[in-house]
């Protein structure tokens, strides 16, 4: 049943649900020990829908000197 009352309360967040987390691990990652950073600059190109996605960005050697460059880990 749902309680409008707590849904009209703006401090109302969440309830009954675990803190968020993250505990992705690969098999490579557990047989190996090896871990790979992905933290630093990235470069990036936003696109509104799959239309304008350039083709074969994921190429090496594409040129990509015209996107944006971002820090990962970010918002």
């Amino acid at each position: 049943m749902i309680d409008f009352n707590k849904l009209a309360d703006p401090e109302f967040f969440s309830e009954n649900k675990l803190p968020g987390h993250s505990d992705h691990t690969t098999l490579f990652m557990e047989k190996t020990g090896e871990v790979i950073s992905l933290d630093g600059l990235w470069k990036f190109k936003y696109s509104k829908n799959p239309d304008e996605v350039s083709g074969g960005f994921y190429a090496e050697g594409y040129d990509t000197s015209g996107w944006d460059d971002i820090r990962v880990p970010a918002h």
